[in-house]
């Protein structure tokens, strides 16, 4: 599980050192949940694990996404146990132990963000919607990534141009769509990580207007315990 949540939020960590809370993965307790949240401002990741217990954890801590990645490389199979003090964490695993220093900011206010009326629903195939984003990412511009999504209610077009050398590609695939046709544009990048750290057969968009962000979850399995989220990007005219 411990090794799942890493690969699963540190790659939408940001990298931005103006803002060290979100260089790493905030972790949260409510009762019996734990909550393992990250965001670069562009993406959110946020993870939800139920357990049988409480966790005995007072205050939210935020733990550097380089600590992450040389626990997620190090751990084995087996129990891990997470100690926190004030000012660092310590993940002791077999023989082994590892001790990272908290990073001291106030994490930002992630709650805010994630939109609550996305009301329009759009069902895809995972593995078809990265596959046709890399193949039409490759015509879109090399400063902005920007691929155009035209949602109807039986087919997603997604649409490239590279206006400088005057590339541009299309390609259709099917989707299941709730809701009145939709242009909305994204950073091809984001959105093949985000689907890339889904395991889903089908993911689920759901959006509310063009310029606010989209929600993308599994269909099925744990789609209750993982959200993420992607901000549009202005659609070139």
């Amino acid at each position: 599980m411990l090794r799942g949540l890493i690969h699963r939020t540190t790659f939408a960590v940001s990298t931005d050192e103006l803002r060290p809370a979100m260089m790493g993965v905030l972790f949260q307790a409510k009762d019996t949940e734990l909550r393992a949240v990250a965001t670069d401002g562009h993406r959110l990741v946020k993870l939800s694990y139920r357990q049988k217990q409480p966790v005995s954890m007072k205050k939210d801590i935020v733990i550097p996404a380089k600590a992450l990645l040389i626990l997620g490389k190090s751990i084995d199979e087996g129990e891990t146990t997470i100690s926190i003090s004030e000012t660092h964490v310590k993940f002791t695993f077999g023989q082994s132990f590892l001790v990272s220093r908290l990073i001291d900011e106030a994490y930002p206010n992630y709650e805010t963000v994630i939109p609550a009326e996305n009301d329009k629903q759009m069902t895809v195939k995972r593995d078809e919607m990265i596959s046709s984003i890399r193949r039409v990412a490759l015509y879109a511009s090399a400063t902005t990534h920007q691929v155009r999504f035209d949602i109807a209610k039986t087919s997603l077009q997604i649409t490239a141009q590279d206006i400088d050398f005057g590339g541009e590609a299309k390609e259709k695939i099917p989707c299941t769509y709730s809701g009145d046709t939709l242009e909305i544009g994204f950073n091809s990048v984001y959105l093949i990580d985000i689907l890339s750290h889904l395991e889903s057969e089908q993911v689920t968009f759901r959006f509310s207007t063009p310029t606010r962000a989209g929600i993308v979850s599994p269909v099925g399995g744990d789609s209750d315990s993982i959200l993420m989220l992607v901000m549009p990007v202005r659609l070139s005219s």
